[in-house]
C-alpha cells in the first residue's frame, strides 16, 4: 500500500505524496488570487481606466500566470514519473 489510502502500489506510488499536495496547494492559491484580479477589473470597468487599477490588475494576473505555469510544470513532472514507471514495468 502507498501513502494514498487504499491506492494500489504502482504508478501512483512513484509520485511523492508531497508533490501531489504541492500541486493541490498551487490550485488553491490560483483560486485565491482570482477574485482580487476580478475586483480590480470590475473597478476599472466602473470607475474608468487608471494607471493604479491597471497596475493592480496586471500584478494579480501575473501571479495567476506564474501559479498556473507552476501547476502545469509539476503536473508534467508527475506524468513523466508515472510514464517512466509504466515503461520499466512493461520492459
Amino acid at each position: 500500500m502507498s501513502g494514498l489510502g487504499n491506492a494500489p502500489v504502482g504508478a501512483v506510488a512513484q509520485c511523492p505524496e508531497g508533490l501531489v499536495w504541492v500541486i493541490v496547494g498551487f490550485c488553491l492559491a490560483f483560486a485565491a488570487v482570482t477574485p482580487p484580479a476580478a475586483i480590480a477589473q470590475d473597478h476599472m470597468f466602473s470607475e474608468g481606466f487608471s494607471n493604479d487599477q491597471y497596475a493592480r490588475l496586471m500584478l494579480r494576473n501575473g501571479f495567476r500566470t506564474a501559479i498556473f505555469t507552476l501547476i502545469g510544470v509539476l503536473a508534467l513532472v508527475v506524468m513523466r514519473r508515472r510514464l517512466m514507471f509504466a515503461e520499466t514495468q512493461s520492459a
